[in-house]
Parts: C-alpha cells; structure tokens; sequence
C-alpha cells in the first residue's frame, strides 16, 4: 500500500477518523504529530519533497493544521531558494522543470 504524510496529532479515540479512512481506501497513514511553532525537522520534510513522488516512498501529503502547513510552505521556499542562487546552473534547472520557456523574466 502507498504511505501518506498527516502532519497532525492522531485522536486519542480507539481509531483515528483520518488513518482510518485512508486505510479504507488502502493508503497507509503515518501521523507526525506537530507540537511545537517552531521547525525542527525542516531538512528532513525538504528532502522528502525534494524527492518527490518519483521515488516512490509516499502517494500524497495532507496537511490538516495551520502550523504544518507553515512548515511545508517554509520547506518549499527553502528548496526554491537554494535554486534561485546568483547561479545560472541553478537557475536554468529551476525554469527547466518548471517547464519556463526563455520569454518569462528571471
């Protein structure tokens, strides 16, 4: 079964409405709960992304608190930001798969 990402903290009840109903569509659910405002594990959730759904370790991500969606959002500028560097290797690998053609602005 494919595996997905909640950046929550499970229910307490017996089983968890959200694991539960992905497992139901047979996904497997892991739950990372989100305790603090404060990003720790920034360079792990960018390597996931940076990984992407090519390699084949998780089919989707749902992000159901505000929190990680702030931490996802800071991930990603992150890994945009270290492709627009003053460098024009990065930045032509950033319009390639961007799918940019050479007419947009830099």
């Amino acid at each position: 079964m494919p595996n997905v990402i909640l950046l929550r903290t499970p229910a307490e009840s017996p089983s968890d409405p959200y694991e539960a109903a992905l497992h139901g569509a047979s996904l497997n659910a892991f739950s990372i709960p989100v305790l603090e405002t404060s990003f720790v594990n920034l360079p792990h959730l960018q390597s996931l992304i940076s990984d992407g759904p090519q390699c084949g370790t998780f089919a989707g991500v749902i992000i159901t608190s505000k929190r990680s969606c702030e931490a996802w959002t800071a991930a990603v500028k992150s890994l945009f930001a270290s492709l627009l560097r003053d460098d024009d290797v990065s930045r032509t690998k950033l319009k390639a798969s961007l799918g940019w053609s050479s007419h947009y602005s830099t």
